[in-house]
């Protein structure tokens, strides 16, 4: 699926180094030719103020800032707004890349529509949301200008004040079907910038401690071992990121105000209804929510197939210089995930 990179706090004694793999990492995760939908990343500089930007083209990640190429931008210039075609690059805030103290990097594999308005990350209200995984009920909630499921992320997160107090993030996690590891940047009841870090039960994420960098997040350990690799720098420890819980950062000092496990009920009982449906008989004429769970049971069962067969690379291997690209389990997850929005769109017209 999409790909995360997120380095909580950077200090004036870790900058050299977190941008060098900031840098190294961007260039890493963008070689993937089938993550090629999309890249943005959020930040923070050291007034807290939020910024970031987003390409279309991987090719241009850092290097352009045009909205549009050069014979596009002068047709339609000369032109004087008759015609319009969707831009290529956009940002928001006030961008200053050197003064960035926290960072949420994102490349997407597209599973809706292709297109600017569907890049990460998703902003709204001084809230900025980066997201690994799918939201099947997207279809149910509020979406503001795309047609991406992981806007339902931000729009349901904002619903739910969880800015104003982490820990209101459980009703988000009830109100999510689907699987998602998550950076989001918002601000408590104070007006302090935080950093929200969440894992729901089967997401990919990782944390890492870097030589002179600190403490990061991932979604693939074996590109971060490449990027560390092709720096030279030690990646110190790895460490397992809690399943199903939030941890709430400051991102200007690294202080970790609370962490919660969020799901722990939802989600354990989550990965046992499908023993429980194989063993209730149930007819055509089920309820929306006998049949919610069904569909739920058959893609349970071909997302666990989906993940045995996949290949393992561990950091211990010699720090591989390359990583595992499984296009069969991409295909699959895109058509899951196509199949499941059209089920719940039926559900939601009746």
């Amino acid at each position: 699926m999409c790909k995360v990179f997120m380095v909580p706090s950077i200090t004036s004694e870790t900058r050299t180094k977190s941008m060098e793999l900031i840098a190294k990492m961007s260039d890493i995760m963008t070689r993937d030719k089938s993550h090629r939908d999309g890249t943005g990343y959020a930040a923070i500089d050291s007034e807290g103020r939020l910024f970031g930007e987003r390409w279309l083209k991987f090719d241009d990640a850092f290097k352009s800032r045009q909205e549009h190429s050069d014979k596009d931008g002068q047709t339609i210039g000369k032109y004087q707004g008759f015609l319009k075609k969707e831009k290529v690059y956009n940002s928001f805030g006030e961008v200053n890349l050197d003064d960035i103290r926290s960072i949420t990097l994102h490349t997407r594999l597209a599973t809706s529509s292709k297109g600017i308005v569907n890049c990460h990350p998703f902003v709204e209200n001084d809230t900025s949301v980066i997201h690994n995984g799918i939201i099947y009920n997207s279809a149910l909630m509020r979406q503001g200008y795309s047609t991406c499921d992981s806007e339902a992320v931000l729009t349901s997160y904002n619903d739910n004040n969880v800015g104003s107090d982490f820990e209101l993030f459980t009703k988000v996690g009830a109100s999510l079907t689907g699987y998602y590891a998550l950076g989001i940047y918002s601000r408590d009841f104070k007006g302090r910038r935080t950093l929200d870090i969440v894992r729901s039960m089967s997401a990919d994420l990782i944390a890492a401690q870097i030589e002179g960098v600190g403490l990061v997040f991932t979604s693939l350990q074996s590109q971060l071992a490449s990027a560390c690799l092709e720096l030279k720098i030690t990646i110190e420890s790895i460490y397992e990121v809690e399943r199903g819980a939030i941890v709430r950062i400051d991102p200007l000092t690294g202080e970790v105000s609370g962490t919660q496990d969020f799901l722990e009920s939802v989600e354990k009982k989550d990965t046992t209804w499908y023993n429980d449906y194989n063993k209730t008989a149930v007819s055509k004429d089920t309820s929306k929510e006998v049949q919610w769970s069904k569909t739920k049971a058959n893609v349970a069962q071909k997302r666990r197939k989906s993940s045995s067969s996949r290949a393992i690379t561990s950091i211990s291997d010699n720090y591989p210089d390359s990583y595992s690209n499984d296009l069969t389990a991409n295909e699959s997850s895109v058509k899951e995930y196509e199949d499941m929005k059209k089920w719940v769109t039926s559900i939601a017209k009746k």
